[in-house]
């Protein structure tokens, strides 16, 4: 499964992500996607290999903060696998603001996650990850 970034419509951002047990990645490409169902957060890592490492974290779109409990993250691991796993917030959120002195709202992503439920097979570290996403405001 692969993602066609350049034909999403988003929110251009910057992020990290850590993941325990393997240190920091550098982020190659963020972007942040609202739609009437959900907002999803989409991370792209830096590989040195010519794999497709990414996260998309997609939540409902009427949570705020820790409101919600639950929510998937997709992402190949180091050896090309592929999950799609529910996660759950183990602090943080996302929050979105208004920045007066620009035409732009911002949404920070700030959140520390793991497996809602425990599965069977390889561990599942928990991740990190902090991004700022600016949408610019409709005319």
């Amino acid at each position: 499964m692969t993602i066609d970034i350049e034909s999403e419509s988003k929110a251009v951002g910057e992020a990290k992500v850590e993941i325990e047990g393997q240190g920091p990645y550098e982020v190659d490409k963020s972007f942040l996607e609202f739609s009437h169902e959900a907002v999803e957060v989409f991370v792209v890592l830096k590989t040195p290999r010519l794999l497709s490492k990414y996260f998309r974290f997609k939540f409902p779109s009427n949570s705020s903060h820790l409101e919600y409990n639950r929510f998937s993250a997709e992402y190949f691991d180091e050896d090309g696998e592929f999950y799609s796993l529910e996660y759950k917030p183990i602090s943080g959120g996302i929050d979105t603001f208004i920045e007066k002195s620009s035409s732009k709202v911002s949404a920070v992503f700030n959140m520390q996650m793991k497996l809602a439920k425990e599965q069977d097979g390889a561990p599942h570290p928990k991740i990190t990850v902090h991004g700022r996403f600016d949408l610019s405001t409709p005319n």
